[in-house]
């Protein structure tokens, strides 16, 4: 049983569909529970299974009151045998709530791929996490957020669906630097922006914009239509299946990425990924192996790993990162260690 409070599909959830599908291959049953229909009709397409979709609570009852509605009906439609799956981190609040659980309580496992803000989910996690069964992190950078014993943590990356488009053709210049994902500062694609100003590429920024980010994002746009000017592009949302077209190097600024999916979809592709040297997003690369790495924070650092990305680097350095990579995604694979990292 999947429990998931995201309003949307993100990357997360397009690695839960993955995962969940090869689970039912697997033999094991599979649902989730969630607020967002248009969630519950892409895990149906994707898996093949319906979706119960619980009522957002009104805004005035908080944030507890829909959490005590998702273990309540969890209480009702699981049994001792079952395995609960939380999805979103907030969700972590209702292991401690008094509960009649119908045929007994199910394990219960966090699978935590975010970076922890303050406030009502962070809190929650500080009191309940004693009673999670498992936490499933998708970096030991993620998992270290939380104070819990170790011996109920693991670390997993992230399956990736079988690729439909083929691997990128290195160009020779100039560099096609792309930043795919969530328009916001965290991402800092402006740190992208100005390491680009003196080198001979050009910058490309595909995803959507964050609610709270319509200023930012105009900022953004600003500066590099400023800075770059023909040479910098905007697209907006762009399919899973086409954000990575045209690009040689993709480039992660956010220093506390909880992993960066976009980053093995790059190595997937046969594209360069750059990232910084701390996050969950550098445990992925291997500096000059799979990847380069630049300081976090800092644009004049990143402008000298890009100005190292020569085309006979970007070959060498992909060949060995898509190896990797297929080995870490491959979803059947991925679904045999998650479950064997639920119960053992």
């Amino acid at each position: 049983m999947f429990a998931s409070l995201a309003s949307g599909v993100w990357g997360a959830e397009r690695s839960m569909f993955t995962l969940a599908r090869e689970l039912r291959e697997s033999g094991h049953r599979i649902h989730l529970i969630c607020t967002d229909q248009t969630l519950a009709d892409e895990w149906l397409r994707a898996t093949g299974e319906s979706a119960s979709v619980v009522s957002a609570s009104r805004p005035s009852r908080g944030r507890l009151s829909l959490v005590r509605s998702y273990w309540s009906h969890l209480a009702n439609q699981t049994s001792k045998r079952d395995v609960v799956v939380l999805f979103s981190y907030a969700l972590a609040a209702g292991a401690i709530l008094p509960l009649r659980w119908r045929a007994g309580r199910p394990r219960v496992v966090l699978d935590l791929h975010d970076t922890l803000t303050a406030g009502f989910g962070r809190r929650a996690l500080a009191v309940s996490a004693f009673r999670l069964d498992r936490v499933i992190a998708v970096s030991e950078f993620t998992l270290r957020q939380l104070r819990v014993r170790r011996s109920i943590g693991r670390v997993l990356t992230r399956p990736v669906a079988k690729l439909d488009a083929q691997p990128v053709e290195p160009s020779s210049i100039p560099l096609r630097v792309g930043i795919v994902g969530r328009v916001n500062s965290d991402k800092a694609p402006h740190l992208v922006i100005q390491a680009c100003v003196e080198l001979d590429a050009c910058v490309t920024i595909r995803g959507d914009i964050d609610n709270d980010s319509e200023t930012y994002a105009a900022d953004v746009r600003a500066l590099g239509e400023r800075v770059l000017g023909e040479r910098f592009r905007m697209e907006g949302p762009t399919p899973w299946s086409r954000a990575l077209d045209d690009i040689d190097a993709l480039v992660v600024a956010n220093a506390r990425e909880p992993m960066g999916r976009t980053v093995l979809e790059a190595q997937l592709r046969g594209i360069m990924a750059v990232v910084p040297d701390s996050g969950g997003a550098a445990e992925l690369v291997e500096h000059l192996v799979t990847g380069v790495k630049y300081r976090a924070g800092d644009a004049s650092s990143l402008a000298k790993a890009l100005k190292m990305l020569t085309r006979d680097l970007r070959i060498r350095v992909t060949e060995t990162a898509r190896a990797r990579a297929i080995a870490v995604t491959d979803p059947k694979e991925y679904a045999a260690r998650y479950a064997h990292a639920v119960f053992d």
